[in-house]
Formats: C-alpha cells, sequence, structure tokens
C-alpha cells in the first residue's frame, strides 16, 4: 500500500540539482505574474465590484466593526477590510485591487509548493505543482475579478492552516501545529465561509498518513474545527439567506434531481481542469424544468458509479492519487448547489483551492515518470514546459476577457448564447455607458429567450427610463410585479415614472408600498427620499419634511434628502431653517445650481442681499448660462 511516506531518494537529488527549490519557485511565481500581467489592466465588473469595494467606507475602526457584525452575501468580513483597505489608500485605482489578488495568488502558489512538499517528500512533485497551479487558467476568475478577493484571501489563510497542521513529522498531532491551523482556519472562515470544508481537508491529510479516521485522538482533535465549521456555515447561510440568494430553485426541482445536478457540476470542475480552453465567467444550470436535460448529464450519472469505484480502488492501493482526488471533491461538496444559492451550477472561482488536489495529481505523475531513465527525464521535462506554456498564454488571453463589464459578458453570451443573466448584466453594462439601444436590444432578447424571468423587465423598465419612454418603462414595471409582486425596486421605480409623468399621487402610492416592502432594506432610504420628492411637487410639505429625516436618519449627510428637507421647510414658511438646510445641502453637493437658486431666493426674501448675490455666482459657476438664465428670473433680484 502505497502511504505519505518521504519519496524515492533519486528523485529528490535530481529535482534538487542546479538551482535550488527556492530558485525555482520564485522562477515560477515570476512565470505566473507575467501570464497574469494584463490582468492590471483591467476595470472594475458590474457584477457585484463597487458595492464590495465601498463596503467599508470610510475606512474606521467604527466600519471595520460594523462589517464584522453584519453579513452581506454570506459572511466575510475580512474581505471588506481587505478591499475597504485598498480603497482607503488607492482611492478607485482598479490595478491596485488587482495587484492585491495577484500578489495573494502567487502567495498560495508558494504555499501550494510547501503543503505538497510536506505532503509527499517530493520536490519534483511539489514543484510541478506548484507551477501548474500558478498557470491555471481555472484560476483568472478569482484572481483577475475584485470581488472574488474572498477566494484568494480565503485560500492564503486555509492552505496556511494546513502546512501548519503538517508541522513536526506531517501527522497532524503537534498541539503548536493544531492551535496554528484552527487559528488560519478561523481567519479563513472571517474571510470566506466556503473554508468551512476545512475539517474535511484535516481528514483527507489523515487519511494520507495512514491514521485511523474514528480512533478517539483523531476525533477529539477535530471537535474545535468542526464547532468552527458549524458556527461559521451558519453563518454565513443565514447571510445568503438575508441578501436573498437562497434560490427558490430547491423547491422547484426534486431532491434526487438536485443530487443529479450535483454530480453534473462535480464533472463540470473536473473538466475544466482538465481542459481549460473554454472557461465562461457564467455557467447556467441545464433546462432542467422546460425538457430533458442535456445528454451530458446523463453522460456524468453514468460515469459516477465507476468513477466511485476508481476512487475506492485508490484508496485501497495508492493512498496519495486518492488523497488527491477526495481533496478536490471535499474542496467542493459545500458549492455543489444540492442547496441551491446561485443562478449558476458552477463558477471557476470555487475550483480555486479545490484544484490543488488536482495540481498535486499532476504533480505525483510527473515526479514518478521523472524517477525513469535519462531520457524519460528529458521527455518529462519538455512535455511540462509546453504544458507550462500552454496553460501560462491560455491564462494571458483569458485576463483579456476581463477587461471591463462589456467585454467580460460578451465573451460569456459568445460561450452560452442562452445565458439570460448575462444578457442582462451586458444590458446593464450598456446602460451604464449610456448605449441604451443596445441595452434594450439585450433585455429584448432575454425576454425572448425566458418571459418569465422577470430582472429581465425592469432592466429594461429602467433603460425606457433613461430613454425618456415613461410608458414603455411603466409597462415593464407593471410586468415585472405581476412576475415578482414583491419586488421593491419595481414598485419604487414605478413610481419615479409616474412622478415623471406627474401622476404624482400614483407614484405616492407606489413608493408606500415598496416602503412596507422594503422599510429594513438597505436601501429604505432611497425609499423615503422618493416619496419626500414627490410630496413635495403635492405640496405636502409636511409630509415631505418627515420623509426627508427619516432618509437622513437611515443615511446622514444624504445631500438629496437634505435639499428635500430645505424645500419642506421652504414651503412650510421656515425661511431661515431652509437656509441653513440648502448650506448643509450644498457643502456636499455644490455642483447644484438649481439649489444655490432656490437659497438665493430665500435670501432675497429675508433682506439678505449680499449673501443672495453671492448664491447667484455660484449657481452660474456651477450651472453656466443655464444657471443665468434662472437668476435673471429670480423676483426681487437685480443682478
Amino acid at each position: 500500500m502505497q502511504t505519505g511516506k518521504p519519496g524515492n531518494s533519486k528523485t529528490r537529488q535530481r529535482a534538487t540539482k542546479g538551482l535550488s527549490p527556492a530558485v525555482r519557485v520564485m522562477l515560477i511565481l515570476f512565470t505566473a505574474a507575467l501570464a497574469y500581467f494584463p490582468s492590471l489592466a483591467c476595470d472594475f465588473i458590474n457584477l457585484d465590484d463597487y458595492y464590495y469595494v465601498t463596503k467599508v467606507r470610510p475606512f474606521s475602526a467604527a466600519k471595520i466593526a460594523e462589517a464584522f457584525r453584519s453579513t452581506y452575501e454570506g459572511y466575510h468580513p475580512l474581505t471588506l477590510v481587505s478591499l475597504g483597505l485598498d480603497r482607503h489608500f488607492s482611492g478607485f485605482n482598479p490595478w491596485v485591487f488587482h495587484g492585491h489578488n495577484l500578489v495573494l495568488h502567487l502567495l498560495n502558489s508558494a504555499l501550494v509548493y510547501l503543503l505538497v512538499v510536506r505532503l509527499f517528500r517530493s520536490v519534483a512533485a511539489s514543484l510541478a505543482a506548484c507551477l501548474v497551479f500558478a498557470l491555471h487558467p481555472v484560476h483568472v476568475e478569482a484572481v483577475v475579478w475584485v470581488t472574488s478577493r474572498k477566494d484568494v484571501l480565503y485560500s492564503l489563510f486555509y492552505l496556511a492552516g494546513l502546512v501548519a497542521y503538517m508541522r513536526h513529522g506531517g501527522n497532524g498531532t503537534s498541539r503548536l501545529g493544531l492551535m496554528g491551523a484552527w487559528t488560519c482556519f478561523i481567519l479563513a472562515c472571517f474571510a470566506k465561509g466556503m473554508a468551512a470544508s476545512f475539517p474535511l481537508s484535516l481528514l483527507c491529510i489523515d487519511f494520507l498518513q495512514g491514521r485511523r479516521l474514528l480512533s478517539r485522538r483523531v476525533v477529539l482533535e477535530k471537535v474545535p474545527f468542526l464547532a468552527v465549521a458549524a458556527v461559521f456555515g451558519l453563518v454565513s447561510v443565514l447571510g445568503q439567506h438575508a441578501s436573498g440568494y437562497m434560490a427558490d430553485i430547491g423547491e422547484m426541482r426534486p431532491l434526487m434531481l438536485r443530487l443529479g445536478l450535483a454530480v453534473y457540476a462535480l464533472w463540470l470542475y473536473a473538466w475544466n481542469l482538465l481542459w481549460p480552453f473554454d472557461l465562461a465567467a457564467f455557467y447556467p444550470y441545464p433546462d432542467t424544468l422546460a425538457g430533458w436535460p442535456p445528454a451530458s448529464f446523463y453522460l456524468a450519472l453514468a460515469l459516477a458509479v465507476p468513477a466511485l469505484a476508481v476512487t475506492w480502488h485508490l484508496t485501497r492501493r495508492y493512498r496519495r492519487a486518492a488523497f488527491c482526488l477526495l481533496f478536490f471533491a471535499a474542496n467542493l461538496v459545500l458549492v455543489l448547489q444540492i442547496v441551491p444559492v446561485a443562478n449558476f451550477i458552477v463558477a471557476n472561482r470555487y475550483n480555486y483551492l479545490s484544484s490543488v488536489g488536482f495540481c498535486a495529481l499532476i504533480g505525483l505523475g510527473t515526479a514518478r515518470l521523472y524517477a525513469g531513465s535519462g531520457s524519460l527525464r528529458r521527455l518529462v521535462t519538455g512535455a511540462m514546459a509546453l504544458y507550462a506554456l500552454t496553460l501560462g498564454l491560455t491564462t494571458h488571453g483569458l485576463c483579456k476577457t476581463w477587461e471591463d463589464s462589456v467585454t467580460l459578458w460578451s465573451d460569456v453570451i459568445h460561450k452560452q448564447p442562452e445565458a439570460v443573466f448575462a444578457l442582462n448584466m451586458r444590458g446593464c453594462a450598456f446602460n451604464d455607458l449610456r448605449a441604451y439601444d443596445r441595452a434594450v436590444a439585450d433585455f429584448d432578447r432575454a425576454i425572448a429567450l425566458r418571459p418569465g424571468f422577470s430582472r429581465s423587465y425592469l432592466n429594461r423598465g429602467f433603460t425606457r427610463y433613461k430613454q425618456g419612454d415613461l410608458q414603455g418603462a411603466i409597462s415593464d414595471y407593471n410586468a415585472t410585479l405581476v412576475l415578482s409582486p414583491e419586488s421593491v425596486l419595481a414598485r419604487n421605480n414605478r413610481g419615479l415614472a409616474l412622478h415623471a409623468q406627474g401622476a404624482y399621487s400614483q407614484a405616492v402610492a407606489d413608493f408606500d408600498a415598496a416602503i412596507d416592502q422594503g422599510a429594513e432594506t438597505l436601501q429604505a432610504y432611497l425609499l423615503y427620499n422618493n416619496r419626500s420628492m414627490t410630496r413635495l411637487a403635492l405640496e405636502d410639505y409636511a409630509g415631505a419634511l418627515a420623509d426627508a429625516e427619516r432618509a437622513l436618519a437611515l443615511k446622514p449627510n444624504y445631500a438629496l434628502a437634505l435639499m428635500h428637507r430645505a424645500r419642506a421647510l421652504s414651503g412650510l414658511g421656515q425661511k431661515k431653517d431652509a437656509v441653513e438646510g440648502f448650506n448643509d445641502a450644498l457643502r456636499l453637493d455644490p455642483a447644484n445650481w438649481e439649489a444655490w437658486l432656490q437659497k438665493a431666493q430665500l435670501e432675497i426674501d429675508l433682506g439678505q442681499l449680499a449673501d443672495a448675490r453671492l448664491s447667484v455666482s455660484n449657481a452660474i459657476v456651477a450651472g453656466g448660462e443655464a444657471a443665468r438664465a434662472g437668476a435673471n428670473r429670480l423676483p426681487g433680484f437685480a443682478p
């Protein structure tokens, strides 16, 4: 039986001839940095980047504490603090965020070398594993996507914890090693809840070392790890549920079908490692609701039994190879969507840490062949060099697909033409570029492919609103609410469209309903602010003031709410307070020339003509000729 004992001495001697292992690892990391160099020129992506980057802002002790007390699409406060730190020192320079991710990936690659060399006692296997991990294209998503800081950061602590567990003989029994592993595990969980698989990885190592997994010592030493995994796992699930990511798809698909999809997903993860030349940023579920799943789904199920048989055989005779396969599966089991929390079946970022098993397996095979004759060694060296070159060039090219949102989602649509989610995301990217006609075309196509997906109508409604097609926008929001009656955003947006049409009473009714449904959401301040704006139009100044105050209570220093508050005070005849209110608002938004003119009118009414002239001057600086024309219309003002 093959165990985790030291490898062949000849292999070690040959691997250490010439350059030292440390120098070789540095060369590998340098090569990886070159492969990922295009990522430094990439922009932020419209898939969560902005929200994550601004979550800890301003960077202060209070905001850091808030990150640890709250959940946001799960629980990962250490990641939010890490991104907040980047933003604090660099502003919104994307290359700093990308560079930070790349540094973390290079550190992880070095840790893979340290882990594998402790597991297998083979420098050749460790160098090969490090090389494949550093260059493999499946890692591009985790490294280049800013929001995926979670994956590279938690993996850093996770791998460090496994290295610590191997301390002093590599059997996981050293108290210092256990404490180091436990500490790193907690840090990994603070970075991402997916780290809860750590105890499974420890059991894989125990299996490799030939320890009895059900022995009292092994079980007791795992109890602290299992306790941490349970706590963080629960917090992460609750955070996903609170963010609306616990999909209803689990209710629509029976358990056996979801188990089948999990097997299918596991094969997809393996295939993306074996053939990384057609990777995409989004993999929708196979169509199992409106027809039969694709043939590949049944092929995956058919291959599951022989795959299990092979793994069982390996556990009996080839522990090292079995360890690699078990490590791969153990680090994916939590994201196989048995309990669905996303609208995709696989994500390449989830393959980041699990790929260590694949890389170690490649390393084992390389070391075994390298131990042969001189000609075989040269062949192996040449083959690995060609493989590494292929991986590096593929990674280099794939980085460029993350250049910006339009480029990314165009690549996904090219590879997944019926990916409705990708069409919506590209449409939103076109909206950001004010390419409204192209955005509508994407939303139209998404609706044609999946008429029951409410998000497409919501997005098209927003685009039509920006185009000035208010009736078309209202029609789309009506369709959204038929499909998703609980949509707070649809009610809010329809209220804005109705306000723009002058249907103020109907707009207030929509804002009322949105507040009833979304008063506890993070965007509640917007709902109160919008209703305040509409109540001003209805000359309900007391109601407008109350709503502005509620908005400011939820988001202090919100310039628009301060403007509405000042206008409401003016409408109530409290002109001095209104002037102070405009002063507060204009300190935050000095470019609002209309507010300068409204303040000037109040100052005229109060007889403060010098102040009024200064306000008019500021308005003209901010608004140019439009402001000058407005100033000429001010009653009682002589320029």
